[in-house]
């Protein structure tokens, strides 16, 4: 059966329009929505809005573009090019010294994305990953600290979270499929972006980090224990939020709102590693790893 709801960004504006009466239209079967009626009304679809240049989505969609736009105007991002090969995918890593991040370069919803690789056998394994998702694969510097996801609106930044990734908790006697079994019955998690957080899956990435700790899905944590399943923190795969809006350092907030204005989104979602959101990015090795259009809100 073909699921109709609307995604939780597209439900998050329709509810909002509805709280400021503002009329609402469902266009379609998708997420595409009519706010409002005749000369006022405008179209959105999730986050991406009428006023959403086509050049723009493009430019975000292609990592490395992004990265090096975004380069030239001063914003610190990480060393990283496409390789073409297994045999260049580990000689460029070794190159630009471990620890590495491998990833498709037109991903999204971080699919494909393995991080903080140490050893050529790790590159190789996270290349093949990125290789079923696409076949341009970026090899980049791997930027230590915490991930956080910033919103732009505008010239405006309205919110900033701190992403932690998908991990489960020890019971003292449930294996980790079990545990992330009963995870996925919260009802908040959803499939896709259905619900505000999304269900673990257990695919090959999860696998290779399990192995990566020296466990598999069959270790059974002690109490309490936390075991995390993959290092990226993508809410799309298992990842959970804090909200840092308020604490934010001026200089991240200005770097944000001009990686926005440089690749030319109205919304973006931007991807933040720094050790300490409160600091400014530039004084404590830190980095814009990419930007997204059409953010999950």
């Amino acid at each position: 059966s073909i699921n109709w709801d609307l995604g939780s960004s597209t439900v998050a504006i329709k509810k909002e329009a509805e709280a400021r009466n503002i009329p609402v239209i469902r266009l379609g079967n998708g997420s595409l929505l009519q706010l409002g009626y005749g000369i006022n009304s405008k179209k959105i679809e999730a986050t991406i809005t009428e006023n959403t240049s086509c050049i723009a989505v493009d430019t975000a969609s292609d990592k490395t573009l992004a990265k090096d736009l975004m380069w030239d105007f001063g914003i610190p991002v990480p060393t990283g090019k496409i390789v073409n090969s297994e045999q260049e995918a580990i000689e460029y890593s070794e190159k630009i010294g471990y620890p590495v991040v491998v990833k498709p370069n037109f991903g999204s919803h971080g699919d494909g994305v393995s991080i903080n690789l140490r050893n050529p056998q790790e590159v190789l394994d996270a290349y093949r990953i990125a290789r079923e998702i696409e076949n341009t694969v970026l090899v980049e510097k791997f930027i230590k600290g915490n991930h956080y996801r910033i919103l732009v609106i505008g010239d405006q930044l309205v919110a900033a979270s701190q992403r932690i990734s998908a991990r489960v908790i020890g019971d003292g006697f449930s294996n980790i499929e079990t545990l992330i079994n009963k995870e996925n019955m919260n009802p908040l998690r959803g499939m896709g972006h259905e619900k505000p957080l999304t269900k673990i899956i257990i695919d090959k990435v999860v696998q290779n980090y399990l192995k990566k700790q020296e466990i598999d899905i069959n270790y059974i944590p002690g109490k309490n224990e936390i075991v995390y399943l993959r290092e990226n923190d993508n809410l799309s795969t298992g990842g959970t939020a804090i909200d840092v809006t308020d604490i934010i350092h001026e200089e991240n907030k200005r770097m944000s709102i001009l990686a926005a204005k440089i690749i030319g989104l109205d919304v973006a979602g931007i991807d933040m590693t720094v050790t300490d959101i409160t600091k400014p990015m530039s004084a404590v090795g830190g980095a814009i790893i990419e930007i997204n259009a059409a953010p999950g809100i």
